[in-house]
C-alpha cells in the first residue's frame, strides 16, 4: 500500500471490526511509511493487534498458516517457497 488516508484507514478499522465479530483476523505486510504512520496515528494497529503486522508478506504468510494448524510443526511451509 502506498497511501491511505483517515477515510480508508476508518474503512480498514470497520472491517477488521466485523470480522472479528466472526473469528475472523486481518494480518498486514509491507506497508510503506505513509500508510503505516496513519495506521499507527488513528489506533488501528493497537485495534489489530502489533503481532498481526509484519514488515515481509511471507514471514505475515507463516504466521498464519501456523497459527490455523493450531500452532502443530507441520510441513505446511514448503509450500512458501514459491510465493
Amino acid at each position: 500500500m502506498l497511501f491511505i488516508d483517515e477515510t480508508g484507514t476508518l474503512v480498514l478499522w470497520d472491517l477488521n471490526k466485523g470480522l472479528q465479530e466472526k473469528g475472523r483476523k486481518i494480518y498486514i505486510a509491507e506497508l510503506n511509511h505513509q500508510p503505516l504512520r496513519m495506521l499507527i496515528r488513528m489506533g488501528v494497529v493497537d485495534g489489530l493487534g502489533r503481532k498481526r503486522m509484519f514488515k515481509k508478506r511471507e514471514t505475515a504468510i507463516k504466521n498464519v498458516l501456523f497459527e490455523v494448524s493450531d500452532g502443530e510443526d507441520k510441513c505446511i511451509y514448503e509450500t512458501l517457497e514459491n510465493v
